[in-house]
């Protein structure tokens, strides 16, 4: 992003959105989850420069295996893939030396977590993940998505207070927040810059993904990829949104920021249009809500929530 102020807000919305705050509930997921960005910094760092960039990688993608998260560490490993290989299509790399360091780098994990993996894999070799085990168990249900503009939309109260989204009990909330949803937004519709279109698609797999068999998606992408049937529940897979909008809510408040004055007042309309589609959003989650209860709705407190964010 090259933006200071711009990296700090992708920071902040990384650590407080609801797939962050979820993961507290088990150490380990705030450990694979902490490590993520450093992982997908330094690992690029790795292939581009080499040297020491690349054995600090290993040693930071090694403490991610060590956290024990299979999900979020085969997620982390296909982000990384997905920008080597767009990276190498596109030219900016040369290609022998940065698919060679990123093999090296991998065995150079493999080799310091080998007396995890070892283990893990005879384990995992006698247990009853396939690829067709739990398949739709704890998927995004099909409005799951008005979660990000209403996020107690269709949620229900457990009677230790705890809320969660009906359909799925594994997080108890993805929001990201609705003004960094807005830059996110912006920087897709506006940005033009190869990164930020690889980071709008994997949002939007992500997000997909995360709908299980009803998404269509995932059930073919399971068998190509063996390796997927790993994630046990596909609600997980909307950690890849988790990670990729931050950092498009980074572009966009660079591309707020560094915007001529000349251009400012024409430019603004498109912001100003997005919030109010956003809000006409609110309003239609809200009547759905109260047309079409599900049976532990709490209707009086979902609009009062709603309130907030159009308030946001």
């Amino acid at each position: 992003v090259n933006n200071r102020f711009a990296a700090g807000v992708a920071g902040l919305v990384f650590a407080f959105n609801g797939v962050a705050l979820s993961s507290l509930m088990w150490p380990n997921y705030t450990v694979a989850l902490g490590w993520m960005p450093w992982m997908i910094l330094l690992v690029e760092q790795g292939w581009r420069e080499g040297k020491r960039r690349l054995l600090l990688a290993a040693l930071v993608a090694a403490l991610q295996m060590l956290s024990g998260v299979p999900e979020f560490i085969l997620l982390t490993w296909l982000v990384l893939l997905g920008m080597l290989a767009g990276q190498l299509f596109i030219g900016s790399v040369p290609r022998v030396p940065a698919g060679g360091r990123f093999v090296l780098m991998i065995l150079l994990v493999a080799g310091l977590t080998a007396n995890q993996l070892l283990p893990f894999f005879d384990l995992l070799a006698h247990s009853p993940r396939s690829p067709g085990f739990a398949t739709e168990k704890w998927a995004m249900p099909g409005w799951g998505w008005a979660n990000f503009l209403v996020p107690m939309f269709h949620y229900a109260q457990t009677p230790q207070g705890a809320f969660f989204q009906q359909g799925q009990q594994f997080l108890t909330s993805y929001y990201l927040g609705i003004g960094a949803l807005l830059l996110a937004l912006l920087a897709a519709w506006q940005v033009r810059s190869q990164r930020v279109y690889f980071l709008a698609a994997i949002t939007l797999l992500g997000l997909i993904l995360a709908r299980g068999e009803n998404g269509f998606l995932l059930g073919w992408l399971k068998q190509t990829v063996p390796a997927l049937g790993l994630i046990r529940y596909p609600v997980k897979y909307v950690v890849l949104a988790a990670i990729a909008m931050p950092l498009l809510a980074a572009y966009g408040v660079r591309h707020a920021q560094t915007l001529p004055a000349s251009l400012r007042a024409k430019e603004w309309r498109v912001p100003l249009g997005m919030s109010l589609l956003m809000l006409i959003g609110i309003a239609v989650v809200l009547w759905q809500g109260r047309t079409q209860p599900l049976d532990y709705d709490q209707a009086e407190l979902t609009k009062r929530n709603a309130a907030v964010r159009v308030c946001f």
